[in-house]
């Protein structure tokens, strides 16, 4: 039998099945005192609308489509009703009380908050209402204040306390959401950044097969030693987004330390995409001034990764014919990147660093920059 995973179904349904065949056969055994004849009824009425949950994936199709009222009205009677009418049946006695609460925490696991809320104002009042039109007077024999406002007052403070004690359920889920999020982008710029690599090695295999059928070995190493660089270059980027990553996580890289900047720029240049041509419009202004050099705190290749992605965007946007110049600002220990394109509009320029904005169009869309920025 599969289970439902849109709504459980099946788990609610074996809870209440198994919670209430148990406390009616021990009842009927005579070894649960706290049972009246009225409360074990309620209770083989809730064990009744249990079945149907547990034979959710055999209804017919066109009963389908009313599965959520259906759902909606097995918690409302099963915990917010039958919980509130039996502690009144029991005149408030601390077991039965615990066993409202129990139901409570149930609601929060199996729906959102309004939905509880909206379950237990229902079912409260339901069996307010039934209770005074069977049994007349409500008795109260835990130590509170007999009336109906304030047993309606302590169903709501104990609602709030569970809206407290379920915060660390939802702030959970949005890390979880986070992660996905993050394992989504990452798929994607993985696909992106080694798309290039493997495309250089096909057209490098074909090369070879050419040299072969000539005999020039010469040209088949070279081949060869090319497509080690791109292989090479393909790991070093999918390091640097895994890098990313753990930075996100709160782990901090392998190669995360203490480096001079001029070293790092230098590198990271060097190992710029290889198989563009474009290098020569590269220009590191402050490649040999060490009165510029100063130490920063963190790792080379995810600023690699930065600076490859900034001058990939310089080439796409302003066209091969980019000057790209690069310089630093010591006093300030900043990095600047600088191209002769036409830029970036002022009215994106200002929204750039937004969830979901991209650097071409006003439009909310994509995933954007979103980048983290610092000022130290």
């Amino acid at each position: 039998m599969s289970v439902n995973l849109e709504r459980p179904y099946f788990i609610f349904g074996i809870f209440l099945f198994v919670s209430n065949f148990i406390v009616i056969a021990l009842s009927i055994t005579g070894n649960d005192i706290y049972q009246t004849k009225e409360s074990i009824t309620l209770r083989g009425v809730a064990l009744c609308l249990s079945i149907p949950l547990l034979l959710k994936t055999h209804w017919p199709k066109f009963l389908n489509k009313y599965s959520a009222i259906y759902w909606y009205i097995c918690i409302c009677f099963s915990i917010s009703f039958l919980g509130l009418y039996t502690t009144l049946l029991n005149k408030g006695d601390i077991y039965w009380l615990f066993n409202c609460f129990v139901g409570l925490v149930w609601s929060f696991i199996l729906l959102e908050k309004l939905e509880v809320i909206f379950v237990f104002f229902i079912g409260s009042i339901a069996a307010l209402i039934i209770y005074k039109i069977f049994h007349g007077q409500i008795i109260w024999i835990t130590p509170l204040h007999y009336t109906v406002a304030a047993i309606i007052s302590y169903i709501w403070t104990i609602i709030f306390l569970s809206l407290f004690l379920t915060g660390k359920r939802e702030i959970m889920e949005k890390i979880t959401k986070e992660k996905i999020n993050t394992i989504y982008t990452l798929s994607k710029a993985i696909a992106h950044d080694v798309n290039a690599p493997l495309s250089a090695n096909n057209m490098g295999l074909e090369l070879i097969e050419k040299g072969l059928k000539v005999g020039n070995k010469e040209g088949i190493m070279n081949y060869i030693n090319k497509m080690k660089q791109y292989n090479n270059q393909s790991i070093q980027d999918i390091n640097i987004m895994l890098s990313s990553i753990n930075i996100n996580d709160n782990y901090k890289p392998d190669d995360w330390g203490d480096y001079f900047i001029i070293d790092c720029i230098n590198n990271a240049i060097a190992a710029y995409d290889m198989i563009k041509l474009q290098k020569s419009d590269i220009y590191f202004l402050d490649k040999d001034n060490i009165h510029k050099d100063f130490k920063f705190l963190g790792s080379p290749t995810l600023l690699q990764h930065i600076i490859s992605n900034l001058i990939n965007n310089s080439f796409k946007y302003a066209g091969n014919n980019v000057k790209i110049e690069i310089f630093l600002n010591k006093e300030n220990r900043e990095v600047h990147i600088k191209d002769n394109g036409n830029g970036i509009k002022p009215e994106i320029l200002k929204n750039l660093f937004s969830d979901y904005q991209t650097s071409y169009s006003t439009k909310v869309s994509g995933h954007g920059v979103n980048a983290k920025i610092s000022p130290s």
